[in-house]
């Protein structure tokens, strides 16, 4: 038998079909209106039972269920079948169970042959290995802990039950990305005095030395090299993480993103925001066309993450509104304690959008990193023509503009790797701004 491998109170089959909504669809198959004799379908659902049990560390070993699992499946692979109330084993069971239905209704085979049984149960596990692999790729690129890439893979299935491929292209790109971008936290001087480490030029006056803090306001001269930064104060040893900013992540989903667009911008929307939750940020995404949809990605939360990728806004590009959108949610953080944050915007598109949305960027601190897939908004800052019309704005408020051509991107090699490290600082670089509101 296999073992408990977490020791805990496992599900009964009928608690399993209950809570896993797969395994349930799987013995519906099994149903006299679906062209199954009763007998038949009862007899698989035993064969399931038995398979469940034997998964899970419970039950009756001796049957020819049981002997086949050992017989096929690895016995490392125990703490995968069980893991998250038995998700995996889950798969196991419902690819076995179509199997077995094909082999006793059209092929007329007797599936209590003890060889033919043993043969299903290799070829549902063969189709479990490949949805072990395509499971890691997805834990690898949206940075899924094993139990929620598992839990989540029904959310990207097509209706064949195959993984969604553009998800699945998604989740490849952004964890090369991710890997590229080399990710350690920057160190800085510890705000907190801990222990004195001799003596420095500066201008916090609580680490000033004695003399010099009671001549502020008496020396003039002391009081200008406190101005300046030069005042004599004590070098405190320690290091400790920048305090960072939330991010705001603006994408554009109108028509024309569709494709290696599409590819590109969301796997570079993930690998920024793993990168941002790891510095312990707040992530808001801007999903935009003509409407836009706002939603936050939480630490932990795979569903959040997913929903980056997932999201088609589809129609037409209108700028305005997702500038307006990303700044009022810039506001809604600030007033919510959360000072500080960026706006990464994503476009392929031009529109004749306000300068005064950018004019309050920078009279509230924000900075704008800007990425133009295959429309050269420079080229128009510059005087140059589009045949998009559009106007300059993305480009000169820019901290950082990146523009990228479709030949780039497209088929998601070194370049589109590369193209997607141009925009680590954002993410790296974040600051969270002093009250005065000065970057």
């Amino acid at each position: 038998m296999f073992a408990n491998q977490f020791n805990w109170d496992v599900l009964s089959f009928d608690e399993a079909v209950a809570r896993h909504g797969m395994l349930r669809e799987g013995l519906e198959r099994l149903l006299p209106k679906n062209g199954v004799k009763k007998e038949i379908g009862s007899k698989i659902a035993g064969f399931l039972q038995d398979a469940w049990n034997e998964c899970m560390g419970a039950g009756e070993t001796d049957n020819v269920m049981a002997s086949a699992l050992r017989g096929v499946v690895p016995i490392d692979y125990v703490p995968l079948l069980q893991m998250r109330s038995g998700i995996p084993a889950t798969y196991l069971l419902v690819r076995l169970c179509e199997l077995l239905i094909i082999a006793a209704m059209r092929d007329g085979k007797d599936i209590d042959d003890d060889l033919i049984l043993r043969t299903l149960v290799q070829e549902a596990f063969a189709d479990f290995e490949k949805r072990r692999k395509t499971t890691e790729k997805m834990e690898e690129g949206f940075g899924f802990d094993r139990a929620d890439a598992w839990a989540e893979m029904r959310q990207v299935e097509d209706r064949s039950g195959e993984v969604d491929k553009l998800m699945l292209e998604i989740a490849q790109l952004a964890g090369r990305m991710y890997k590229a971008f080399d990710y350690s936290p920057i160190p800085s001087k510890c705000k907190d005095p801990q222990e004195v480490d001799g003596v420095e030029t500066g201008g916090e006056i609580d680490r000033m030395l004695d003399d010099e803090k009671a001549s502020i306001g008496i020396d003039p001269e002391v009081t200008v090299r406190v101005s300046e930064d030069r005042a004599n104060q004590f070098k405190m040893a320690g290091e400790s993480t920048k305090s960072r900013g939330p991010l705001v992540i603006a994408i554009d989903e109108s028509g024309s993103m569709h494709g290696h667009r599409e590819i590109w911008s969301k796997a570079c929307a993930v690998a920024l925001t793993r990168v941002a939750l790891q510095e312990g940020r707040l992530v808001r995404i801007v999903h935009f066309s003509t409407v836009t949809d706002v939603h936050d990605v939480r630490a932990g939360n795979a569903d959040d993450m997913l929903l980056v990728a997932q999201s088609h806004c589809g129609g037409g590009t209108d700028i305005d509104t997702a500038l307006a959108t990303s700044l009022t949610q810039v506001q809604n953080l600030a007033n919510d304690n959360m000072e500080g944050a960026d706006i990464v915007f994503i476009t392929d598109g031009l529109d004749n959008y306000s300068k005064h949305h950018f004019d309050k960027m920078v009279s509230l601190g924000i900075q704008l990193w800007t990425v133009a897939i295959d429309v050269d908004i420079q080229a128009i800052s510059k005087g140059g023509r589009s045949q998009y019309g559009g106007a300059p704005w993305l480009y000169d408020y820019a901290r950082a503009y990146v523009h990228i051509s479709d030949a780039t991107i497209r088929g998601n090699g070194d370049g589109a790797i590369s193209a997607a490290v141009q925009l680590r600082d954002c993410a790296l670089d974040n600051v969270t701004r002093e009250a005065n509101g000065q970057p």
